[in-house]
């Protein structure tokens, strides 16, 4: 993250609304050169807090709750806000600025740390949609110019985000822990297939994919959707049974940099049929391998060693839920 620290011989704990109105075109430049959403938000929260009369938090919405993405001055975070919750929740779900002189007398405060005297909190607009706020609390009265400069910093959060378009996306990580909440509410069995496949490709974000176990003989298809859906359930024998080696004893097999570089001969025919980029994931209950499922996507997609890694897990997760369960074709 870039360093906005004060040049030498600059006092830091004073930042007047004038003092940081010179230095704006230093953020500006900070925000612009920021590559994800979470550097934007620490850049902000970074300078509001060296003003020395604001202790500034922001938050951005992640699966209809508000998360935390920086905060400065406080020892613990409120977080995972619903839209009502507090004044930040109010800021958000309202899409209009607050501001409390006295959080004391207003009934939808709620402490995070003693002894705070006023608060303001400014909703981030992405798209002109309410995307997060960006919150300032203080243990005085808050100067009069804070306001709009809490305003200005919101705005600029909101555009950058909206130029780098990852405002709902979230981390791996993140949306991993979504899907596995609605895989562990399914019933067990293959039943289920259908529903935990679309929950894993979601977090993978590729447009295909199938659920193939291999219990039985031959291996069995049980599952398969997108616009590749065709040529993954009519993937033959041999190619099922390739495919099933390459994970054998690695947890996955994925695609790396353009279509166009030397792939795996296996993955001839998934490349034939219009896959241009492919994870592979093991389907593991104990020691026992039950399956494999294949993710697929039309259009070329990076795919990183986190991304699989978060993948992994629901793979584990669905397998599992295989455990014991004898294949059977799926209804025609």
């Amino acid at each position: 993250m870039a360093d906005l620290s004060a040049p030498p011989g600059e006092d830091l704990p004073s930042r007047s609304a004038e003092e940081l109105g010179r230095r704006d075109h230093r953020l500006v430049e900070a925000v612009a050169r920021a590559t994800d959403a979470k550097t934007v938000c620490e850049l902000v929260a970074q300078v509001l807090f060296r003003r020395g009369d604001c202790m500034p938090s922001v938050y951005l919405e992640r699966r209809g709750a508000l998360r935390c993405m920086a905060q400065r001055g406080l020892w613990q975070v409120l977080d995972g806000m619903s839209a009502r919750a507090g004044i930040t929740g109010r800021a958000w779900d309202e899409a209009r600025t607050i501001v409390v002189d006295d959080v004391r007398r207003h009934p939808g405060y709620r402490e995070a740390i003693p002894g705070v005297i006023s608060e303001i909190c400014v909703p981030i607009a992405v798209d002109g949609r309410p995307a997060g706020a960006l919150n300032v609390e203080s243990l005085s009265l808050l100067p009069a110019d804070t306001r709009a400069t809490v305003e200005w910093c919101a705005e600029l959060v909101g555009r950058r985000i909206g130029e780098l378009g990852l405002a709902d996306a979230g981390t791996a990580w993140q949306r991993a822990a979504t899907a596995s909440v609605a895989i562990s509410r399914l019933p067990r069995g293959t039943d289920s297939a259908p529903a935990a496949l679309a929950a894993i490709q979601e977090t993978a974000g590729m447009d295909s994919g199938c659920v193939v176990l291999t219990a039985g003989a031959p291996p069995l298809v049980v599952a398969a959707s997108g616009p590749l859906a065709p040529a993954l359930a009519a993937l033959s024998e041999w190619d099922l049974v390739g495919l099933a080696g390459l994970v054998t004893d690695v947890r996955s097999c994925y695609s790396a940099g353009a279509d166009t570089n030397h792939g795996f001969g296996i993955g001839a025919s998934l490349r034939s049929s219009g896959a241009r980029a492919v994870v592979v994931l093991s389907l593991v209950a104990g020691t026992q391998t039950v399956g494999f499922v294949v993710l697929a996507h039309s259009g070329q997609l990076p795919v990183t060693a986190d991304d699989v890694e978060a993948l992994e897990v629901l793979a584990d997760q669905l397998g599992a839920a295989f455990i014991a369960v004898p294949p059977t074709a799926p209804p025609a």
